[in-house]
């Protein structure tokens, strides 16, 4: 019986090592679990910071892309308008000279002073054009760059 008694507090001893061993165990697996919900949440937070940024991007782009379209339209507007503003007197002025055929030298002379001024204004529309997108495409890389600057931050 006391083989039994020792051999009985033998294993209770031994199954109390193990019950504390377990219980050790369940505490560190609860830590574990508790660390890998904080890492969950933030992983989340992370997650839901990035696709916030991703649609205030495309948005932004989206803007953007409007703003550029209405300036160019603008653009093209003023400058059909500077051109007829421009081609208007020439074509004024070659109203009167046609209405002077029957004089042959002032009708040479104005058709000459015509193609002259016409070949004149054309040479001008051409530089102002080529400023113009010059101009544009300026505009447009800095709108470009000032983008980019401001995702940077």
């Amino acid at each position: 019986m006391e083989v039994e008694n020792k051999s009985v507090k033998r294993k209770e001893q031994e199954l109390d090592k193990d019950m504390e061993d377990l219980k050790k165990e369940i505490e560190e697996l609860k830590k574990e679990l508790e660390n890998q919900k904080g890492e969950k949440e933030k992983l989340i937070g992370e997650y839901e910071k990035i696709k916030n940024y991703a649609i205030n991007l495309k948005v932004d782009f989206e803007n953007y892309k409007d703003i550029v379209q209405k300036e160019k339209i603008r653009i093209k507007k003023e400058a059909k308008e500077s051109v007829i503003k421009q081609l208007l007197p020439i074509y004024k002025n070659f109203s009167i000279v046609m209405n002077n055929r029957e004089n042959l030298d002032i009708f040479a002379q104005g058709l000459k002073w015509f193609i002259n001024h016409l070949l004149k204004q054309l040479k001008i529309l051409v530089l102002n054009l080529l400023t113009l997108t010059k101009m544009i495409n300026l505009i447009l890389l800095n709108m470009m760059l000032l983008r980019k600057l401001k995702l940077m931050r």
